[in-house]
């Protein structure tokens, strides 16, 4: 088992802990008592959501399952299929475009909406791993929260 740090109420296995006070923070403003304070509000403000929306995924994912049991040995029907996921909410019409600010440089990054239901705006860490998203959906995720951590942390 890995050691885990003390970090005010947050239990985290040393090598992030290395990660974040000696490589990720140097040179950036934040001092480790501001960035694992902030970190530690974050979780508390979001966990309560985040498992919400975790419930709500695993909901749909039973559903998702349940369709394709029932339909074993059924050639595969793509326009039921989709319309199923509507249905269910998990696919959704795509949105307005929107435009993402990362930090204190202005720096900012258009993307086209492209969040189903499944999407948080805040996954926690356990999520990125449970869930297999595709890489832009991660970066664009670790974009947002980084500007999102800056503020939380510098304001």
């Amino acid at each position: 088992m890995n050691k885990r740090l003390m970090r005010y109420d947050l239990s985290v296995e040393e090598g992030l802990v290395d990660f974040i006070e000696n490589k990720a923070l140097p040179d950036t403003g934040v001092s480790q008592d501001n960035f694992w304070l902030g970190l530690s509000s974050l979780i508390k403000e979001m966990t309560p959501e985040n498992r919400k929306l975790l419930r709500a995924r695993e909901e749909l994912q039973d559903k998702i399952d349940k369709w394709h049991v029932a339909r074993i040995g059924q050639p595969h029907d793509h326009e039921a299929y989709k319309s199923y996921l509507k249905e269910i909410g998990y696919l959704v019409d795509e949105g307005e475009s929107f435009l993402i600010e990362t930090g204190p440089s202005g720096t900012s990054h258009s993307r086209p909406s492209f969040c189903s239901f499944g999407c948080t705006v805040f996954p926690s860490i356990l999520a990125l791993r449970k869930f297999n998203f595709s890489p832009f959906k991660k970066n664009l995720f670790a974009e947002f929260g980084l500007g999102f951590l800056r503020k939380l942390i510098l304001e």
